[in-house]
């Protein structure tokens, strides 16, 4: 039971690490096309 308490917390964890690489990525792009609209490109 004890093994199983250590397992949901890592994996708990892990999603949550996973959602703010997500998020992360996302807010990269959303900068990126900002940035290059900043450019003057067509």
């Amino acid at each position: 039971m004890f093994n199983l308490a250590i397992d949901s917390k890592l994996r708990g964890c892990y999603l949550v690490n996973l959602r703010t690489t997500v998020e992360r990525e996302r807010d990269r792009r959303i900068i990126a096309v900002h940035e290059w609209g900043h450019s003057g490109r067509p």
